[in-house]
């Protein structure tokens, strides 16, 4: 399965997820979270993904945890966390967003 189709699988299962974001000016290492929506960005076009991200490395001053949106072609060696609960949707997730006008996936 290629990364868009295991985020998909994620959202539609609402598992959490383990991945690495491979940029690089970023931090390292794993980043642990919520995969909402996979979407193509109104303005710039690039595919992004809206993560909650609820632990591991983090180059952003927002604490953890806390909304992540990174390039989907920079998410690297992702795996669905298959033996965790399913995730509660967030009362701060917008499933309207004007954002997700060009939506591949969302919970």
């Amino acid at each position: 399965m290629d990364i868009l189709e295991i985020l998909t699988k994620a959202i539609n299962q609402r598992k959490p997820i383990i991945f690495e974001y491979d940029v690089d000016n970023k931090v390292k290492g794993k980043r642990y979270g919520h995969p909402y929506a996979v979407f193509t960005h109104p303005t710039s076009n690039n595919v992004m993904v809206h993560i909650y991200q609820t632990d591991g490395v983090s180059d952003t001053k927002d604490e953890i945890p806390g909304w992540r949106s990174p390039l989907l072609m920079h998410i690297k060696n992702i795996e669905i966390l298959e033996n965790k609960e399913c995730f509660d949707i967030l009362g701060t997730y917008k499933s309207n967003s004007p954002m997700y006008s060009r939506v591949f996936a969302k919970v």
